[in-house]
């Protein structure tokens, strides 16, 4: 809705601001990128944003195989025991996926004056000119698997979102 529009607005707005008056340096301009974290309350559907600075990503090698394999879009290992390779751009695509938040991680909704059930995002709103990327194999690194990626990962061309923030 527009009002969501504008409230987004309003907290990247000061969010900027933020970050220009503490972040700003040649170091920040290199290695610092900014999510944006998307809550949707399930009870009255109001939208809370939230914008934090990052510097490196983290992708969970395993879980991205089992959220696949939860899918419907991959086997979970092979006859021989081995682990399904994983691309690079699975991770982003797992990165960004909704989660619902719900139980003991409910959000408290201001408008409903409860916690509610809510669906979370996290979109990458700009991207650091070097991206950091820990590709997490696990406790004592036993999840073995290869990993694809391209020689030069484009984050931006297929993936950005309609406002024209960044996703992965």
């Amino acid at each position: 809705s527009t009002q969501d529009q504008t409230n987004e607005q309003n907290m990247l707005n000061i969010f900027l601001q933020e970050f220009k008056d503490n972040y700003n340096s040649p170091i920040s301009d290199l290695f610092y990128g900014i999510i944006e974290i998307k809550s949707q309350c399930q009870g009255c559907q109001i939208i809370k944003y939230n914008f934090q600075i990052f510097s490196f990503l983290e992708f969970p090698l395993q879980q991205v195989n089992q959220y696949y394999y939860n899918m419907g879009r991959r086997q979970l290992f092979y006859n021989d025991g081995t682990n399904p390779d994983v691309d690079l751009y699975e991770c982003f695509e797992y990165y960004r996926k909704f989660d619902l938040m719900n139980g003991d991680n409910q959000m408290y909704c201001m408008r409903c004056n409860k916690s509610c059930d809510a669906l979370y995002s996290t979109s990458i709103y700009s991207a650091p000119k070097n991206l950091i990327i820990n590709l997490n194999r696990g406790r004592d690194a036993v999840y073995e698997c290869r990993v694809n990626f391209p020689e030069e990962l484009n984050i931006l061309k297929d993936n950005c979102d309609e406002k024209g923030g960044y996703y992965v």
